[in-house]
């Protein structure tokens, strides 16, 4: 298929759905054209002129018009009259004299004025943008308006029609409805050309119903097309994918297509795609996805927020250009100087490109805070080179330390699956943890991100499972602390009288009089000395087992010092041995709470403390 089309006439003719890669139509006359669904990537519209289609268009764009300003010009024809009833009965209320209608210069008179009054409030209206111009003045109309026709509600309408037929009253209408018809061609065109803010309604069906038969490009790939110098009157845009970077420079027009839905609906893009100007340095929060702005000078622009994804900055200047929060997807800046950009939390992947960058430094902070390098500047590619790796990266965040250990675990166990990601950095920010993670080979960030936020669900509700199971034996081990201390406690301060006959002790022992307290050396103490055979058999095992433990060696000095204390104790009179052991006790009990002396070294210390 031959697809050089350059210079010929193809008005009306339909491409709709066919393959037109490389189709070359420079020059040629495609008004009407239906290109929904074609393939037109690095197609070339130079210098072709698009718009609606046949000469029939434009008669009935006339004829629409003319209809429109007669039927507004007899409605506010008839304004004129109930507005010249209440004139009338207001002048006579102060003066008692009565204008009759069928005056021709009073009616001529009353009917210019208002006209007057009409097309000086339009154009207050529009100069200081404040709409309670209008909504004032209809309400003073409303107050006049109103009560005159309720008291000339006995004049039918046929008064009025009477009045039509008069000449000169005809001629005043006819003069009122030219005022009126220039008025709203005005306002028509302001709308149009210069897309005042106040008429955007108005502009937007007086759009609709030029483009209605325009060139169609809903559905087409626009993949490099090239649109430059060409002629966009009433080309239809909606609907086509721009997805790499079609060319509008020095493009005519753009504003007259339908261009609604689309990266080209904001007068700023338009501007700046068509003729690089920049009528404001602001771009925040405004869709760019997918165009190309080559070798434009960006410098200090502010991109916050705004999606860049897919778009072509190569060889831009955009010097201290705000790129915080802005979406660079698959962005080229390729060859772009890029010296103080300010990338605060912006987002990248590896598509975005950096290649033969130019780049001093670049701030972290949107306060400027964040210097990178700190000192001096990147050495020639290092920038490409070392944001090429970050852009490789998916960051998470964790607000808590149960998040933190929960992403951990979720990024261990993709790992353990066969994942392709690891852990890069984590960094503290404010009260919330940063983690970076990296994949070597190709990254799907939607999908790496949704794949360990899933994960990291599952690992939090496993973890709220361990908490409670880890705080139930915690609660059920304090209880029986608790138990234990309260036994002990009562054990210590209440005196106990027990024969011979109420003790028994099972299974306990003693290697000899001399314990070994494990440093190589043996202490000798009174428990030889005690004349009960029980008591003193609980004594030497109780010794025995603090030897035989874990404990500090001053700790286990003490301890059997405190034992030595108890059995020497035991030999005073009964009335003295409470007083006299409960230092010793008390020490003794506090090592209770060591976890491996375990539950013997409690039984031993309750039958020691009930001879006391």
């Amino acid at each position: 298929m031959d697809k050089n089309f350059a210079g010929q006439n193809l008005n009306g003719r339909s491409f709709r759905g066919q393959d037109l890669r490389g189709a070359d139509f420079s020059g040629c006359q495609l008004r009407g054209c239906d290109f929904t669904d074609a393939d037109l990537t690095d197609a070339k519209f130079c210098r072709a002129t698009l718009g609606g289609g046949g000469g029939w268009r434009k008669l009935t764009n006339w004829l629409v018009a003319v209809v429109l300003g007669i039927i507004s010009g007899f409605m506010i024809w008839l304004i004129n009259f109930l507005l010249t009833f209440a004139i009338n009965d207001v002048y006579k209320y102060f003066t008692g004299i009565d204008i009759p209608l069928e005056d021709n210069n009073t009616l001529l008179l009353i009917g210019s004025l208002y006209a007057a009054s009409i097309c000086l409030l339009v154009l207050a209206t529009l100069k200081y943008r404040d709409w309670s111009i209008v909504t004032g003045y209809l309400v003073v109309t409303m107050i006049a308006v109103v009560p005159a026709i309720g008291e000339e509600a006995h004049r039918t309408l046929a008064g009025p029609l009477v009045l039509v037929l008069d000449g000169a009253v005809a001629l005043a209408g006819a003069a009122m409805t030219v005022i009126y018809l220039l008025l709203g061609w005005y306002l028509y065109h302001r709308a149009l050309q210069f897309e005042e803010p106040m008429l955007a309604l108005l502009r937007r069906f007086a759009l609709l119903w030029r483009c209605l038969s325009g060139t169609q490009f809903a559905g087409a790939t626009l993949a490099h097309t090239d649109f430059a110098e060409a002629n966009l009157t009433a080309a239809r845009f909606a609907g086509a994918k721009f997805l790499q970077q079609p060319s509008f420079i020095h493009a005519e027009n753009l504003h007259l297509a339908w261009t609604y839905d689309t990266p080209l609906e904001r007068k700023p893009i338009r501007t700046l795609l068509t003729g690089g100007k920049i009528d404001s340095l602001v771009f925040s929060n405004l869709n760019f996805r997918g165009l190309s702005f080559k070798g434009l000078n960006l410098a200090g622009c502010n991109f916050y927020h705004t999606d860049l994804s897919e778009s072509d900055f190569s060889g831009c200047d955009l010097t201290g250009a705000d790129l915080s929060e802005a979406m660079v997807l698959g962005t080229r800046f390729s060859n772009a100087t890029m010296t103080g950009v300010i990338i605060d939390n912006w987002s990248m992947d590896k598509h975005t490109q950096f290649d033969g960058v130019t780049c001093d430094f670049v701030f972290t902070k949107r306060n400027k805070d964040g210097r990178n390098p700190p000192k001096g500047d990147f050495k020639p590619g290092e920038f490409s080179k070392l944001y090429q790796e970050i852009a490789n990266t998916v960051d998470f965040i964790a607000h808590t330390p149960d998040e933190l250990t929960a992403l951990l675990r979720a990024i261990d166990h993709i790992k353990q699956q066969g994942g392709d990601i690891v852990i890069q950095s984590l960094e503290r920010k404010n009260e919330s943890v940063v983690v970076r993670t990296q994949s070597i080979g190709t990254i799907d960030k939607s999908a790496i991100y949704a794949g360990v936020k899933e994960q990291m669900a599952e690992e939090m509700n496993l973890l709220q499972q361990e908490k409670q199971l880890l705080l139930q034996k915690v609660d059920i081990q304090a209880k029986h602390i608790d138990t234990f201390t309260l036994i002990l406690s009562k054990a210590v301060e209440g005196p106990k009288i027990m024969n011979d006959h109420s003790r028994h002790y099972g299974n306990i022992s003693a290697h000899s009089s001399a314990v070994n307290l494990g440093d190589a050396s043996t202490v000798n103490n009174h428990i030889e000395q005690v004349a009960d055979a029980e008591l003193k058999a609980a004594l030497q095992a109780l010794q025995q087992l603090l030897a035989d433990s874990h404990l500090a060696a001053i700790d286990k000095q003490q301890a059997h010092q405190a034992v030595d204390e108890l059995a020497a104790v035991s030999q005073k009179p009964q009335a003295e041995r409470k007083s006299l052991a409960r230092r010793s006790l008390v020490f003794l009990k506090d090592l209770s709470s060591v976890a491996e002396l375990g539950e013997q070294y409690g039984k031993l210390l309750l039958k020691v403390a009930a001879w006391f």
